[in-house]
């Protein structure tokens, strides 16, 4: 073999070691990226997971607490339907002091029959001092079953409203709270379910989405609050459904309706 075929060679021989290196060096580099991404993702879904299912439950003590720190927010509705003789027809609630100057937001179907939309002429609220106030109707949507009431009340505790919703985790601890003046257990407490579809339920069409939870309701949980950990109310109670579970407006709908009933 002459010399220049003997370079030929080397060079060929050169060529094919240096692309089986470049080969090695690519695919090593491919490996660990994939893996990591793959872990990555395993990662964030074992925190969501963590987030969803892993909240601890709310002790007594800070059931307990909440309510207390709540309380100055929740009113008692009482509201007469109708008076025959010595019978009085009249249907209880709770609201929630939604301002300070005596705006109170509850359900629309504490204040009004369900069956002929005929509205209460005599509403009164009682604050958790056991003071008395006749209200009036500032507005009322039945579409999403809401009504906004007024005292003449100043310096009242206005309820602090959670609106970010869509960041309510299922799994979430909350109390439900009623009205203490009714109900012999005005206070019980559960979790979130979910937001859940309404658009299947034939009442309040105005309604996409409510919040499912399982903390337990009576009737004169209506319009009451349904509170996360820190005290801030996630939805109005509305309505208990047949496998017992809590059915709440969310405080978004609710405060876009308050400032549309309240704006007149």
């Amino acid at each position: 073999m002459d010399k220049s075929s003997r370079l030929r060679s080397r060079y060929l021989l050169a060529a094919l070691v240096g692309l089986v290196l470049l080969l090695q060096v690519a695919g090593c580099s491919l490996s660990p990226s994939t893996t990591g991404t793959t872990a990555a993702t395993a990662h964030r879904a074992s925190a969501n997971q963590t987030v969803t299912t892993q909240i601890p439950a709310l002790t007594q003590s800070q059931v307990r607490h909440i309510s207390k720190a709540m309380a100055p927010s929740v009113v008692g509705v009482e509201a007469v339907m109708s008076r025959s003789g010595n019978q009085v027809l009249e249907q209880v609630g709770t609201g929630v002091i939604y301002s300070s100057n005596g705006y109170i937001v509850t359900n629309n179907h504490v204040i009004s029959s369900e069956v002929t939309e005929v509205v209460s002429k005599a509403i009164t609220v009682t604050l958790s001092n056991s003071k008395k106030y006749s209200a009036s109707v500032v507005g009322r949507d039945t579409s999403v079953d809401l009504a906004v009431l007024r005292i003449r009340a100043r310096s009242l505790t206005a309820a602090e409203f959670r609106t970010d919703i869509a960041n309510v985790a299922p799994g979430e601890p909350v109390v439900a709270i009623g009205n203490a003046k009714i109900l012999k257990r005005p206070v019980t407490s559960g979790r979130v379910i979910g937001l859940v579809d309404h658009a299947n339920f034939d009442k309040m069409p105005g309604v996409r989405e409510v919040i499912e939870s399982s903390a337990p309701l009576a009737k004169a949980n209506s319009g009451g609050p349904l509170v996360d950990s820190k005290g801030r109310v996630i939805g109005i109670n509305t309505a208990e459904t047949l496998n017992g579970t809590a059915i709440s407006l969310p405080a978004d709908l609710v405060v876009q309706e308050v400032k549309l009933l309240m704006a007149g």
